[in-house]
């Protein structure tokens, strides 16, 4: 708050958060004026004074008792209470409330901070801002304030001897007791004290030269400021102001003084005019202040401060301690306030003991020797069965990660469904919920554990961030090391992270790498990356658990992250955030693609890669999972293909979840589960995946499974069923799969689910090949979602015939007992066995069914393609002419006419003359390309179901001019030119064609109808109840998923395929 003051405003007001060095966050705002606050605190000061007359000699302050008034106790509570009001009345203003719901989004509960307030204005430095309910909320932060001008001063410091230097000045003493200021000096640890009674000038200025330098100057006694000036009473006939020890201190400074601490009263003119001379800390007292509460604060600062609290946490402590005291010291918790240079550090107890000296530069040198080991150790993968190992950075793509972790919702299943449902398929992942991009959440916290399925990419995650650490795109100026914490539990030496990470450095070359590694620590320079808790064996988890926590307490500047498989985290590190790694997103899969395809030269892969996989949702589904997704890009391959058998993609991907992946991981396990088998799971996965799925369970609870897997376990041949067996534990069991492989995960709170719905359909159709219950299979035929079932089956079984003909019998029955439905077909097959065209029978039955209700257009494509005419063309054509949404009956007509004349032609050149004269006008339509792939007799049919199906709706523009001259006198062209001649010239709109249709309509419809099926035995009225379409729509899906399985890669006879296509559709009685 540069600019402004209480009367007039501030504006702007200017928010920046740092962390770590890093580049700050930016927010503007500004504060409106507030002279209130400006008179109450002037109020507040004077009763203050008031009320601390009383103490007289006891207070550490020259005062002049005739300026004040007897104000009551009371008076003051009111007056406390209302700056506090204002204060937060004015912070929670409109312009500035974006500010602070900016940093309480940035900034979390668990870390710590700082909260500096930039000022020039006096008043604003000397309000209590510990009042504002922003640093209230937060418990690990503590508020100072500065001036807005700020340097950072490079000291020369000679090697010190693992203590601290106090300059402890002990002044005029009058009715105060600074004794107990020294015998708190003299206890504190690791420090070397020495003190000035009441010194002289001369002396005191000889001490502030000592080139040893200081790291702490103490003073205790009476002190005042006026304005922006202080001043010290050294002893009790001398006083000085700072400016008379400009020279002494800035040379203190220059030598590594670090912290001022004035425990005398009104200290912020002190404190400003040291500012000037770019101390990094000063602490300060904001009014007067009672002797006994001046030794209480030294008492709990230093004690916090020694023990070591940070230096603000130990202020705050401090602050609070005193609350304690305001029945007989009202405000006493007011006082303290910490005066802070912006351009430097602050150091806790440990890092003053030891020698700063050229830190920077330090650091730049290890920078440089670990990138190397980064660049060699970390920028490359290989996975799976990659050629080569690939650069990290050619396919990285950003992770986002959920706030909530998955396992600890507390949903019901209901809720589960409800979240996952989409149009045709249900979804298990959680692509759909609200994420946080990675980066950001390690950024936001200095402890993190980011937690994720087997395959989620954390390892990966953990590399990415070492790489941007050491490239300073991340947590600038400080260093990255990356600990596999399963080489690290199983160091011969037992050693302590601490001495890891020494003996890791000292394999770099780097000399005093035990001396250097704790610098840097307790100076919050490492960003410690900490790989697989869960892959370390059980026996080595407890003393790896420890010692995380303990250099994370012990050093708690730095920024932690941990990553752990989800379902494997059993211990709770208590200031350490939780994240779940989110599933890829479509986006993510695009990213991915492109990335992995781009590394070897075929951008143009990439897109056909995406488009396949988007034909296919299952396959689409696995794609969620980055180390799917590899596999995916790898199966791709050359052939620029998915497997042909989709069953054994699928069970490629399953090998490496239950064994390839979690070998290279895990060696030992859980005793309970180690007689379990690769088979023995994926049995017992099949069982769970039947079961659930037959009761239409995507989601399950866990009582449930467990019940299954003890099932299955007690059932177990192969295993002696020893005392060990019986005391397997189905939890254990649960949650080992879980954890090990990520097939079944925990959606909710005690309910689980399949990973993906691709490997429950997959272990279904499995289980149905293992037990040959094929019967049982084709009774869900009409259920949508088996479909994948049945498809995955016939591919699975060495032989299908068998299947496929029950299929095709339970198809047939469908209709067998609904004699209209029978009836209907049975005229399809009339109709379609009367048209010549280049289709196989059940391809132009199918025709017919579609074109007359429109019921079911895949079917159609199907037949035709398993036909071997040209399927694109075929399809974009009966599009055209069978479902164009422009009703036109005049050109309907031509169409129709030009057709009955056609049919008299047979000469391929006359045919294409008679249609370039009937459609020049026709533009949707490419008739030459109509004489090539459809049958002039089908194309007739269809215009003549589409006029039929015009009732009484207008339609625009009737033009009853012919484009062609026929010398062909055919029966249904004329009659067809007949109907077409009634029709009125007159806009459809007018009156008169109104008049005219309403009274001749349906009769003309009629007629048309009488033609349409005398001459092409089409225009039947089909009315079918809503049961019968309902009949009909199951009759057309289980043929079509009969079509589909014939047509899938699987390995039928000729024999059979021949027979089903040549009965489909066909009347039940006909077969």
């Amino acid at each position: 708050m540069e600019k402004g003051n209480l009367k007039d405003g501030f504006s702007p007001v200017t928010a920046q958060l740092w962390e770590n060095n890093s580049r700050p966050i930016k927010f503007t705002g500004s504060l409106p004026a507030a002279p209130e606050i400006y008179e109450l605190y002037k109020h507040f000061k004077l009763i203050y004074k008031a009320l601390y007359n009383r103490f007289g000699s006891h207070l550490r302050i020259k005062i002049n008792s005739t300026d004040l008034n007897n104000i009551s106790e009371v008076g003051f509570s009111q007056i406390q209470e209302q700056l506090y009001e204002a204060i937060n009345s004015w912070l929670n203003s409109d312009s500035f409330r974006p500010i602070d719901q900016k940093l309480r989004e940035k900034l979390a509960l668990d870390e710590e901070f700082q909260v500096i307030i930039e000022a020039n204005d006096i008043l604003l430095q000397r309000l209590p801002w510990h009042l504002w309910n922003f640093v209230e909320h937060y418990q690990l932060c503590e508020v100072a304030v500065s001036t807005s001008k700020y340097e950072r001063v490079k000291a020369l410091r000679k090697p010190k001897k693992n203590q601290v230097r106090i300059l402890a000045i002990l002044g005029d003493s009058q009715g105060i007791d600074v004794q107990q200021d020294r015998n708190i000096l003299e206890q504190l640890p690791r420090a070397s004290t020495v003190f000035l009674v009441e010194p002289s000038r001369q002396e005191l200025d000889k001490w502030l030269w000592d080139e040893q330098g200081w790291d702490i100057l103490f003073f205790a006694g009476h002190s005042h400021s006026q304005g922006n000036k202080g001043q010290i009473y050294i002893n009790q006939t001398s006083s000085l102001k700072i400016s008379e020890l400009k020279n002494a201190l800035t040379h203190a400074v220059s030598r590594g003084l670090k912290i001022a601490i004035f425990n005398s009263c009104d200290g912020l003119g002190l404190a400003q005019e040291l500012s000037d001379l770019h101390i990094p800390q000063i602490v300060v007292m904001r009014e007067e202040i009672p002797d006994f509460v001046a030794q209480e604060f030294v008492k709990y600062f230093l004690g916090a401060f020694s023990s070591g609290q940070s230096f603000y946490l130990a202020v705050r402590y401090a602050r609070l301690r005193l609350q304690g005291l305001e029945d007989e010291f009202p405000g006493a918790s007011w006082l303290p306030m910490i005066y802070q240079n912006p351009a430097e550090h602050t150091l806790n107890w440990q890092e003053l003991c030891i020698n700063l000296a050229n830190v920077d530069t330090s650091i730049e040198d290890l920078r440089e020797k670990i990138k190397l080991y980064i660049q060699e150790r970390l920028s490359y993968i290989r996975v799976l069965d990659m050629a080569n190992p690939i650069n990290l950075g050619y396919i990285y793509t950003n992770v986002n990660v959920l706030h909530i972790i998955t396992k600890h919702r507390r949903l019901e299943i209901e809720d589960l469904l409800k979240d996952a449902e989409t149009l045709d398929r249900v979804d298990l992942s959680s692509r759909t919920r609200e994420r946080l991009p990675g980066y950001e959440a390690v950024q936001r916290y200095n402890k993190l554990i980011v937690l994720g399925k087997p395959g989620a990419g954390k390892t990966t995650f953990l590399k990415y961030l070492a790489i941007q650490c050491i490239y300073n795109n991340l947590q600038n100026n400080c260093i990255p090391i990356f600990i596999s914490l399963k080489n690290f539990a199983e160091t011969l030496e037992k050693l302590n992270i601490l001495e890891y990470i020494t003996q890791e450095l000292s394999l770099l070359e780097i000399t005093n790498a035990n001396v250097k590694v704790e610098q840097l620590l307790r100076q919050g320079k490492l960003l410690l990356l900490l790989d697989g808790l869960d892959e370390v064996r059980e026996e080595h988890t407890k003393r790896v658990i420890q010692q995380i926590q303990e250099i994370s307490d012990r050093f708690y500047n730095n920024k932690f992250i941990l990553t752990c498989r989800i379902a494997a985290n059993e211990y709770v590190f208590e200031r350490f955030t939780e994240v779940e790694l989110a599933d890829f997103d479509e986006e993510q899969i695009v990213i991915f693609a492109k990335n992995w395809f781009s590394t070897h030269n075929t951008s143009t892969k990439a897109e056909h890669f995406i488009q396949k996989l988007k034909q296919n949702k299952s396959i689409q589904e696995l794609a969620t999972n980055p180390l799917l997704l590899t596999l995916l890009c790898l199966a791709f391959g050359d052939k620029e293909t998915f497997p042909k058998k989709l069953s054994q993609l699928y069970q490629e991907a399953l090998r490496l979840l239950l064994k390839q992946w979690d070998a290279k991981i895990y060696h030992e396990r859980q005793q309970v589960c180690k007689k379990l088998s690769v088979k023995h799971k994926e049995d017992l996965l099949c069982q769970i995946a039947l079961k659930t799925f037959e009761q239409g369970a995507y989601f399950f609870e866990q009582e449930l499974v467990e019940e299954y897997i003890a099932d299955f376990i007690s059932n177990l041949r192969d295993i002696d069923p020893g005392p060990e067996l019986l005391r397997l534990n189905s939890e254990t069991v649960l949650k080992s799969i879980e954890a090990q492989h990520g097939l079944l995960i925990e959606q909710a709170k005690g309910i689980y689910s399949f990973s993906h719905l691709t490997f429950q359909e997959y272990f279904v159709a499995r289980a149905i090949k293992q037990r040959s219950d094929l019967e049982k299979l084709v009774e869900h035929i009409t259920q949508t979602n088996w479909q994948e079932i049945f498809l995955l089956t016939t591919e699975m079984l060495t032989s299908p015939d068998n299947l496929l003909h029950l299929m095709k019998q339970r198809v047939d029955a469908l209709l067998a007992t609904d004699e209209y439905l029978t009836k209907f077909h049975s005229w399809v097959n009339e109709k379609a066995s009367s048209v010549k065209a280049p289709y196989t029978p059940a391809a132009v039955r199918a025709f017919y069914c579609n074109v007359v209700h429109d019921l079911d257009h895949d079917l159609i494509y199907n037949i035709v393609f398993d036909s071997g005419i040209d399927f694109t063309l075929t399809r974009n054509i009966v599009y055209i002419l069978a479902h164009n949404p422009i009703i036109d009956i005049n050109t309907d007509l031509k169409r129709a006419i030009t057709f009955a004349y056609c049919l008299n032609l047979n000469n391929d050149r006359e045919r294409a003359i008679a249609f370039e004269h009937g459609f020049k006008d026709d533009c949707d339509i490419d008739y030459y390309l109509l004489t090539r792939v459809l049958d002039i007799e089908i194309a007739l049919d269809i215009v003549l179901v589409r006029i039929l199906e015009i009732t009484s709706q207008y339609v625009s523009n009737f033009d009853t001019t012919n484009y062609y001259v026929s010398d062909t006198d055919d029966t249904l062209q004329n009659q067809l030119q007949q109907l077409k001649d009634q029709l009125l010239t007159n806009e459809s709109h007018s009156p008169e064609y109104k008049q005219w249709w309403e009274k001749n309509g349906t009769i003309w419809i009629q007629q048309l109808r009488a033609i349409a099926i005398q001459h092409r035995n089409i225009g039947f009225d089909w009315q079918f109840s809503d049961s019968q379409k309902e009949l009909l729509k199951q009759y057309y899906n289980a043929s079509r998923l009969l079509l589909n399985c014939l047509n899938s890669n699987c390995n039928v006879s000729k024999l059979k395929r021949r027979e089903i296509l040549d009965t489909l559709l066909l009347p039940f009685s006909k077969k």
